[in-house]
């Protein structure tokens, strides 16, 4: 979800719970006057969904008397809620006048339905998660040992997930907080923690240079060193001979005034101006990160993934400030250099990208510039460097997930949908053969999820964890975890 889903969001709940006509109390318009302009605005689309209710309590604009909410205006932060259950759900009351009949606060979205139908091949699993904060926005990394590492973002708890005990525990707890940042399996067998912004806590904000390594052997994290630039929204790719590759993303903050009236927030403006086309290469014999050649456009929200020639190939990206690229590159880690390919058929943003078994790597679904989901998808040949469209989806996705299976399929889940004026978080799948290349509706996952992971694991089978719904009580993290047996 983006910005632009957001303001409707809020637009909407405003219109239905206050109405139209309602004007703003004058105590309010004097202390929204008061505020001071000089705070920093930060606009992060994907952490946004998770403060929907306090925005829609919070972010308030006075225009011509009138009351008006506007995420693209006003941004406040939400706090996670202190425990942990199997949905966590992020609400505040509306903000109502003195004197004022109260509203009543909306209903919260209801707890996922364990029980809900799934599509053939998927089933429940009865893990439960060890975590105390809300499991939003997480990362999920396969060991070497075939337990998944799940940590935190808006926090620094992390646990195992071990598929033949069906069961999580406790590991090590991170150095950090580390929103949207990456996480890379090393050959060693250690993670890499790289980058990513410091939230909720709006007093600590900031994105992060710093790195730091999971060893699953002591089950600790430790420092390592820090790239040459804060980032968030980059990516990770861990090259043949063992180093990372790290890409674009977003950095550093600027002030902005929003129609002369900001609310405390630790949202910064993300324009083209504050992503990066640079990139560093991570090694993990000396712990540290030296600077390699440049992109030749600057990209965040966008996919690289390792082609079976050892290149790197890096398409797409986008945000709420400027339009989605259709351009491509290479990135050859021989020469150190990026050059640029074929361009995309249509430019994307918080799409997918899944190198299939022939070498030739599925592009499917993201944001279009005019704020619609595509349900096309589109092919990268390696040898002619040039892209062909295939089969479309039943529904568009973005922020879904895009899984290898063994047998060459990729198994696509959940994701959020949106033609500009309608939206929903899905919780539906298909699959896409190579083969006759087309997508085919596989059923439910039971639980709508947009940004969860999809993990392979060493039986062949799919663990399908974390992610978040939204409903008209706010935002919800998604605890519950789902097995696909192919």
């Amino acid at each position: 979800m983006t910005e632009r889903d957001l303001d409707e969001r809020l637009r909407s709940w405003y219109r239905d719970t206050v109405g139209e006509d309602e004007s703003a109390p004058l105590e309010l318009r004097d202390s929204l006057a008061a505020i001071s302009v000089a705070t920093p605005v930060r606009s992060r689309p994907v952490l946004n969904r998770r403060h929907l209710t306090l925005l829609a309590a919070a972010a308030i604009l006075v225009v011509g008397g009138g009351m008006a909410a506007g995420a693209e205006l006003l941004r406040q932060t939400a706090l996670v809620a202190p425990e942990r259950s199997d949905a966590v759900v992020i609400a505040a009351s509306p903000i109502s006048s003195v004197n004022a009949t109260p509203t009543p606060t909306p209903t919260p979205t209801p707890t996922p339905d364990p029980l809900a139908a799934l599509g053939p091949g998927f089933s429940w699993s009865g893990a439960t998660s060890t975590r105390r904060i809300a499991p939003y926005g997480e990362t999920a990394t396969l060991l070497r040992d075939g337990r998944v590492l799940v940590a935190d973002a808006c926090g620094t708890g992390a646990e195992l997930f071990d598929a033949g005990a069906d069961s999580f525990s406790p590991t090590g707890s991170s150095t950090g907080r580390r929103g949207y940042g990456t996480t890379t399996l090393l050959r060693d067998g250690r993670v890499l923690f790289a980058g990513g912004v410091e939230c909720p806590n709006a007093e600590d904000d900031g994105i992060w240079a710093s790195a730091e390594l999971y060893d699953p052997a002591t089950r600790t994290f430790t420092a390592t060193g820090s790239m040459s630039v804060p980032r968030e929204f980059h990516t990770s790719t861990l090259l043949a001979d063992g180093r990372v590759l790290i890409a674009g993303g977003h950095s550093g903050a600027e002030a902005v005034a929003m129609g002369g009236v900001t609310l405390a927030s630790v949202q910064t403006a993300e324009t083209s101006a504050s992503t990066l086309s640079s990139a560093e290469i991570f090694d993990p014999a000396s712990g540290t990160f030296s600077r390699t050649g440049s992109m030749t456009t600057f990209r965040d929200r966008h996919t690289a993934t390792l082609l079976k020639d050892g290149r790197v190939l890096l398409i797409g990206g986008g945000g709420e400030a400027y339009a989605s690229s259709t351009s491509a590159e290479v990135y050859d880690p021989v020469t150190g250099r990026f050059t640029a390919t074929g361009a995309m058929r249509t430019g994307r943003w918080l799409h997918t990208a899944t190198l299939l078994p022939d070498g030739r790597v599925l592009v499917v679904g993201g944001r279009s510039p005019n704020d619609s989901v595509y349900d096309s998808a589109e092919v990268f040949d390696p040898t002619s460097e040039r892209f062909r469209a295939v089969g479309t989806m039943a529904e568009g996705r973005q922020q879904h997930t895009a899984t290898l299976l063994d047998d060459g399929r990729v198994l696509i889940t959940g994701g959020f949908w949106s033609d500009g004026q309608k939206w929903r978080v899905l919780s539906s799948a298909e699959m896409y053969n190579p083969g006759s290349r087309t997508f085919r509706t596989i059923g439910s996952i039971g639980t709508p999820r947009e940004e969860h992971m999809a993990i392979l694991l060493p039986d062949a089978r799919v663990v399908i964890i974390g992610g978040s719904d939204v409903g008209e009580g706010g935002a919800v993290s998604v605890g519950s975890v789902v097995i696909y047996k192919p």
